[in-house]
């Protein structure tokens, strides 16, 4: 019922692979358990950085979600050690702190503590694209590996600190 009714009427939805459509879905869930487990129903980045600044003793940003995000949205978001028009498309606002995730991306800096704020902060982004129906003006193209990368992280943080 729900698919149909997505494939009848959402832009583009109809064309997503099943995969595109898994991985996006998927993303829902892991971002309310997320928010509500350890945001307290309030996400924002300062919150977000809070937490990084929370785990930077931990080995979370060394753990393979992290590190293979890190490296896709580095590749997808940065050309020649700059951020492309991709990177702009994660519409950052004044107080998200885009500096700190530029500044990453760049590879500097790299502690644990700036790498999970930088990591988080665009999960983030992509879930203020998402929620607030950016990504649904380019009819979802091209995200599957966003929300794949997203969610890997998000369930590695859930099991190390959600309590489930």
């Amino acid at each position: 019922m729900y698919e149909e009714w997505l494939q009848a009427r959402a832009p583009g939805y109809k064309s997503l692979a099943p995969a595109e459509r898994d991985a996006i879905a998927g993303f829902l869930h892991f971002w309310a358990l997320f928010e509500g487990r350890l945001l307290n129903e309030r996400a924002g980045p300062d919150k977000i950085c809070r937490l990084a600044a929370r785990w930077n003793s931990d080995d979370l940003a060394d753990s393979a979600p992290v590190c293979a995000a890190l490296n896709y949205w580095r590749n997808r978001y940065f050309a020649g050690g700059e951020p492309n028009g991709r990177f702009e498309s994660l519409l950052f606002r004044p107080n998200d702190h885009e500096e700190l995730v530029v500044d990453v991306m760049a590879g500097a800096p790299d502690d644990a503590e700036s790498v999970m704020a930088a990591v988080l902060l665009i999960i983030y982004r992509l879930r203020n694209n998402l929620f607030h129906g950016l990504k649904w003006q380019y009819g979802l193209a091209d995200q599957e590996g966003n929300f794949r990368h997203a969610n890997r992280v998000l369930m590695e943080v859930l099991d190390r600190y959600g309590d489930l």
